[in-house]
């Protein structure tokens, strides 16, 4: 995957959605990002090219099994980040 942040964002946010067993539509995630439609589902038509999702007009938007896979890759990368930084601010502190 072409790393972009947004890219990033629509997964990990797919995958929350996807933990909270809520339906995800293009309406959803245009509220959650605080962006038009549009936006949503050009990046939703990108991530179906690259095989991130599965969506059919009308119908939830899904995450693929390489989507899911990609998307805790993602969030397992920045949670590791954030604890490394928490570490080193106790290390410059002291």
């Amino acid at each position: 995957m072409k790393k972009t942040t947004e890219k990033e964002n629509y997964l990990k946010a797919l995958y929350k959605f996807e933990e909270k067993s809520k339906e995800v539509s293009v309406t959803a995630l245009s509220e959650y990002f605080k962006v038009s439609k549009s936006t949503v589902s050009n990046m939703i038509k990108k991530l179906a090219k690259m095989g991130f999702v599965d969506t059919l007009p009308y119908k939830a938007i899904l995450l693929t099994d390489l989507g899911r896979t990609k998307a805790i890759e993602i969030i397992s990368k920045h949670r590791l980040i954030e604890l490394y930084k928490a570490e080193m601010n106790k290390v410059n502190s002291n």
